[in-house]
């Protein structure tokens, strides 16, 4: 990966990781922006697997990745089955770009460094799921829902070349019928 690419990375995790959350998000916007940084993550994870020849789909990763999205879900006192639905749509459109990433990969030569997927990716897949949470929790606690009015902001925001209006769609829907714990 170039200088300027990692940069990039190192300043948009440090902005997830270390921005702390503001008292009162009454917008989705902070929420829509680390939704965006983690789709962002997958081309790096589809070129990782690619040069290490292993398959796009991990179901035992993926269920890992929900069991800790629904933990982290309650901590933060939102319903876990409504969090496990928007991960599972999440990874959905993760695969998705990393399908037409690895696509392209077989007609594009890569230039790019890969990072490693355990010890520089998956870590901050990890951290970043975790503010997602905590980030839907302090949406809550000041908004009643995320609803269909919301969905030009998160269009606007969420962009990715390899994620479909469709995918888009798929998460933008998880997202309105996340809950708080009663």
């Amino acid at each position: 990966m170039c200088s300027h690419q990692m940069l990039k990375r190192v300043v948009i995790m440090a902005f997830i990781c270390f921005t702390p959350l503001p008292a009162f998000a009454q917008n989705a916007d902070i929420l829509f922006h680390t939704i965006n940084a983690r789709m962002s993550y997958m081309e790096d994870v589809a070129r990782y697997k690619a040069e290490n020849h292993l398959p796009i789909e991990d179901i035992p990763r993926e269920q890992l990745v929900i069991e800790q999205a629904t933990l982290s879900a309650a901590e933060s006192g939102l319903e876990s089955r409504s969090v496990a639905a928007f991960f599972e749509a999440l990874i959905s459109g993760a695969k998705a770009i990393q399908y037409r990433c690895r696509a392209d990969l077989l007609t594009q030569q890569q230039t790019q460094a890969t990072r490693d997927l355990d010890s520089a990716l998956r870590p901050d897949l990890i951290a970043m799921g975790k503010r997602l949470n905590r980030e839907l929790a302090d949406y809550f606690s000041h908004n009643a829902v995320i609803d269909s009015a919301l969905w030009i902001q998160f269009d606007e925001t969420v962009q990715h070349k390899y994620l479909s209006l469709a995918d888009k769609k798929a998460i933008f829907e998880a997202l309105t019928k996340i809950r708080v714990q009663k």
